[in-house]
């Protein structure tokens, strides 16, 4: 399958093969605040997984919610998420512990 490549400033071109082949591995955190999201989690878990599969990057998907009305069906999609498979977890905010993360 022909490899579409990527670049980066200055239109250097290269592909996810010759970047492995240097002994890099290419790794990304995603940190995503959650209010009241849970709807939007599955989506978004699966789109994000697909692209950096196909782009041969290890990646993990971050969930900060802020006990939000939504908190539980938040929860509960990251672990169904995580059941899966997918690199996906949550980190939850209670009321009355300072400053939300999600409003960081």
């Amino acid at each position: 399958a022909a490899d579409p490549g990527w670049s980066w400033g200055g239109g250097r071109r290269g592909t996810t093969r010759e970047l492995h082949t240097m002994g890099q591995q290419l790794e990304l955190s995603v940190v995503v605040p959650a209010f009241d999201e849970a709807p939007n989690i599955e989506p978004l878990t699966r789109r994000l997984f697909a692209a950096t599969r196909k782009a041969c990057v290890r990646a993990e998907l971050i969930v900060a919610d802020d006990e939000s009305p939504g908190s539980a069906a938040t929860a509960a999609a990251v672990a169904a998420l995580a059941a899966e498979g997918f690199e996906v977890q949550l980190l939850a905010r209670k009321r009355g512990e300072g400053r939300g993360l999600a409003s960081a």
